[in-house]
């Protein structure tokens, strides 16, 4: 198996050394690898050891974007950080949003889906589709196949319901087997860039002025219109597209955010 050099740059695209950000540990004598959660991570779910990486690709949105949130900070009211909502509870209206404070939140049971949907696309393309196309004689293994919808099923039944992500039954980024490992790390960077759509979308609302609009009808006791809500959730797609996609440093990093916008916002339009 091919080794990530430990001091190159981290396949996620943070810009880090790769020892410094995704570098896991491999359990000894065993055939898994083993994720470090992070000594902050309040988390209770699988995808809580990539809580910083979600945040860091949220401040590197572009090369302008960490200084525009600090001034948005010291002089726009924003509130810093991310407020991450770690219930363990189905995914529900709340799943991203900026409240009136001027906070953006996520819900780490969105995420959780956003990362089981991210791999259970881009493993079933791979698998099934593109290699049965490229490599002659390559069997499609239906059983492997059925394991990945049972896994697709898991993903949109937290929709739904809560329930415990097996990291033994099921994959994901906290543990998985080495022989895994090429898919887990593809998911890893559609889902942090499908996560840094929705939260550029919700920084949006804020930049845009829709959280302003949203108080002062608040105060006159009035609720926003379905047009106005529709306009304004378009506007606040647009403005995070942009965002995302001022100065990638590379084509295929540039690739890699378009396809991150569009599974963010396909698996967000699953809540309307």
């Amino acid at each position: 198996m091919s080794k990530h050099p430990r001091n190159s740059k981290c396949w996620c695209g943070s810009g880090l050394k790769y020892k410094k950000c995704c570098h896991p540990e491999i359990e000894p004598s065993s055939r898994y690898i083993q994720r470090q959660v992070p000594e902050n991570s309040m988390g209770t779910q699988p995808i809580k050891v990539l809580e910083n990486n979600v945040i860091h690709f949220f401040e590197e949105t572009n090369p302008t974007f960490r200084a525009q949130l600090e001034y948005d900070t010291n002089n726009l009211e924003l509130k810093n950080g991310i407020k991450y909502i770690n219930e363990e509870k189905r995914i529900d209206d709340d799943l991203a949003y900026i409240n009136s404070n001027k906070q953006i939140h996520i819900q780490e049971t969105f995420l959780s889906y956003i990362w089981i949907l991210s791999y259970s696309l881009v493993t079933m393309f791979d698998e099934h589709v593109m290699l049965p196309r490229l490599k002659r004689g390559y069997f499609s293994d239906p059983v492997k196949l059925n394991a990945k919808f049972d896994f697709l099923n898991y993903g949109l039944s937290l929709i739904n319901r809560y329930s415990v992500w097996n990291i033994e039954k099921f994959p994901n980024p906290q543990k998985y087997l080495i022989s895994d490992k090429v898919n887990i790390e593809k998911t890893n960077s559609v889902f942090l860039h499908a996560a840094n759509f929705v939260l550029c979308h919700e920084y949006s609302h804020f930049s845009l002025g829709h959280v302003d609009r949203s108080i002062e009808l608040m105060v006159d006791n009035k609720k926003i219109s379905g047009e106005e809500s529709v306009k304004t959730e378009s506007e606040a797609d647009f403005n995070a597209i942009s965002l995302m996609l001022k100065q990638p440093k590379t084509k295929r990093n540039r690739k890699n955010i378009e396809h991150g916008i569009v599974a963010g916002g396909l698996f967000t339009d699953f809540f309307g």
